[in-house]
């Protein structure tokens, strides 16, 4: 209620270097300038690795910074001299895609059912199943199709399935979308330790899938919730 934002996209906004893209230096050294406008915190777009086949929201690594725009090191930087302004600074956290080039998919399309990150995408029993605009015809070694948020490049992380059609889909309380949200709770945790103050959520709405009354989803966020209560209480969460 009392947050005035400041969206920046980092690639459009302030370039230190001259190399044509915006980075974090430059919205360091603009701090002073957001503070003048009234505001008292930032958004960032995704500065995440990423593949960048859609702005950033492709991520390939959400522990690292993508070089394009500096290193984690100049993360905390420009967070630790926000808080002297009085400045809150809020991540992008796209939590229900990753990059089909994230190690975690790479590992999920293997033919091994037990290794760690297999389940933590949703893929369909057959080949020949779900020809939809949802599910994306795989040549990975597992068998199935994988479901996408929006581009072919964006697997869907496994939150589970709020109603149960078909053998393959799982609940939202099963082992495997379980690990997924613990996972996801890993990379807030990493970020809010190292000085940042909350997260913009994309898709926010939409993480468990066939959900038509919102129920599970709203169950799933008071459970990211109530671990921030616990462990980061003054962390913010602002749902796309």
């Amino acid at each position: 209620k009392e947050g005035i934002l400041y969206h920046i996209y980092p690639s459009s906004f302030k370039d230190s270097d001259g190399n044509g893209i915006g980075d974090l230096e430059g919205i360091r050294s603009k701090l002073p300038y957001v503070k003048s406008l009234g505001a008292n915190t930032i958004w960032l777009s995704p500065v995440f690795r990423s593949e960048f086949e859609d702005g950033g929201y492709d991520i390939t690594d959400f522990y690292r910074i993508d070089p394009r725009f500096g290193t984690n090191s100049q993360l905390v930087q420009l967070v630790r001299e926000a808080h002297d302004l009085g400045i809150r600074v809020c991540l992008d956290l796209v939590a229900g895609h990753t990059s089909d080039k994230h190690p975690w998919f790479r590992q999920s399309s293997e033919a091994d059912p037990e290794l760690q990150y297999s389940d933590y995408y949703i893929w369909s029993d057959s080949k020949d199943s779900f020809p939809t605009k949802k599910f994306v015809r795989s040549d990975a070694a597992r068998d199935g199709n994988y479901m996408k948020n929006f581009f072919d490049i964006q697997p869907a992380l496994n939150y589970g399935f709020a109603n149960r059609t078909r053998g393959w889909q799982q609940a939202p309380e099963d082992p495997a979308p379980m690990a997924t949200r613990e996972a996801m709770k890993d990379v807030m945790r990493f970020w809010l330790s190292n000085g940042c103050d909350g997260f913009r959520v994309d898709m926010a709405g939409s993480l468990v899938k066939n959900d038509p009354d919102g129920a599970a989803t709203v169950k799933l966020w008071q459970d990211f919730r109530a671990f921030l209560d616990a462990e980061y209480p003054e962390a913010a969460l602002i749902s796309e």
